[in-house]
């Protein structure tokens, strides 16, 4: 997921434990519902004004952003140490892990964290109940730890669920933590506190976890998947659990997969966009209706760059740079002003610079490329239902705190 260039970290939604990760949030959007009160950010609004910001994973409980220093930089809920910071304590804005500045890649789950270093290694920390960690017992870490002497890991991704899958540099594929559904792929539903290969093949180059289940790419541009099968996340056009990798259908053209929960996005190299699974609230993207998708199916005719699956939400960019929302909007996680679930990507703002965009369980980050243009002065108090512009500018995104803020 990281990038080659930098950007602006904007962050929309629900107000969760500090997820939003800009302080003290509170209004002038309220939630009042099922019990809950608290506040949401129903557009993107800037989380700072850094422009280093390469790679931001959202957990479940907290999340992490990673710079182009090379430091990684976490908030939210550090109830088990998820935050990394060699505490329990919680935060509601980014603070630095640790003073390394050699982490590459970054990958936040339910209440633990991963990260590869420039030189391989892998390291874990944050809750370990069913040995997540992978480090070979049960116990909770508050600061990174390495696991095992290897350094030729490659990619790396915490489940929700607990489960954790990653890549090795010579293309095998490994597997450890929770494994119920077997969704490590190992043809059983034993947990593994260290990492087991899963089958022998050595040409796995990308990795997608979901609740339960898993899916990768091959370099012959194959996607397969295995572990929970209940909504058709699978893709084989049935509900039928697999405890080994299957083939998902025929196509050799896979070149990005994405999911967190029950459904699934995936590109191919014509920037289709193709998605399946759980259809509740529309977070498939195919209109009304809620029936489940059980195969690959296309949405629309648009040409995609990037694409991120939430827990019941979903985003894309497209070609030219847009950013489009759809699926369920409880909090404002689809970032268009409302609570309103779309059942259809629908454009946020009118900006053409996002680069990357990441969708966690009630909120959403998106890394916009850095305008080294000379920005049009902010037009300030305009309540936020205004479309206002200037003359040469275009809106880049409406602030919650009634704050307009446009760039040539």
């Amino acid at each position: 997921m990281a990038q080659s260039s930098n950007g602006t970290f904007w962050t929309w939604g629900k107000q969760k434990s500090g997820l939003l990760g800009i302080g003290n949030y509170s209004g002038p959007a309220q939630y009042k519902f099922a019990g809950q009160t608290g506040y949401a950010i129903l557009r993107p609004e800037k989380a700072s004004n850094d422009t280093t910001w390469v790679q931001l994973s959202a957990g479940l409980t907290f999340s992490m952003g990673l710079k182009s220093n090379g430091t990684i930089w976490s908030w939210g809920s550090g109830y088990h140490g998820q935050l990394g910071k060699g505490n329990n304590s919680s935060t509601n804005s980014p603070s630095l892990v640790n003073a390394n500045t050699d982490w590459k890649q970054i990958s936040a789950g339910n209440q633990s964290a991963a990260a590869i270093k420039n030189n391989g290694t892998l390291w874990t920390w944050g809750r370990n109940e069913y040995g997540q960690l992978g480090l070979g017992n049960n116990n909770n870490y508050n600061s990174p730890q390495k696991l095992g002497t290897d350094s030729n890991w490659n990619k790396v991704i915490m489940g929700y669920d607990n489960h954790v899958i990653a890549l090795k540099t010579n293309g095998t594929l490994w597997a450890w933590g929770f494994n119920n559904k077997s969704q490590l792929g190992t043809g059983n539903t034993t947990r593994r506190n260290t990492p087991i290969q899963i089958g022998t093949d050595t040409n796995w180059v990308d990795i997608a976890v979901g609740y339960e289940f898993t899916l990768a790419l091959k370099s012959n541009g194959t996607l397969w998947a295995w572990g929970n099968n209940q909504f058709g996340t699978l893709g084989q056009g049935n509900t039928t659990n697999s405890s080994t990798p299957i083939q998902v259908g025929s196509a050799n053209n896979w070149i990005s997969i994405s999911t967190k929960q029950y459904h699934v996005l995936a590109l191919k190299s014509d920037s289709s966009l193709w998605v399946w699974g759980y259809n509740n609230g529309g977070r498939l993207g195919l209109g009304s209706g809620t029936s489940n998708i059980t195969t690959p199916t296309k949405l629309g005719n648009s040409k995609w760059i990037f694409i991120s699956a939430g827990e019941r939400h979903s985003a894309a960019i497209s070609s030219n740079g847009q950013l489009f929302t759809w699926g369920i909007n409880l909090y404002g996680q689809l970032g268009d002003n409302s609570t309103t679930n779309k059942t259809t990507p629908n454009k946020i703002g009118q900006s053409s610079l996002w680069k990357s965009v990441e969708c966690g369980q009630f909120t959403t980050y998106g890394i916009e490329k850095f305008n080294t243009n000379t920005p049009c002065t902010p037009i300030k108090h305009v309540p936020i239902s205004s479309t206002s512009k200037i003359s040469g500018c275009s809106e880049i995104t409406l602030k919650s705190k009634n704050t307009h803020y446009v760039s040539q």
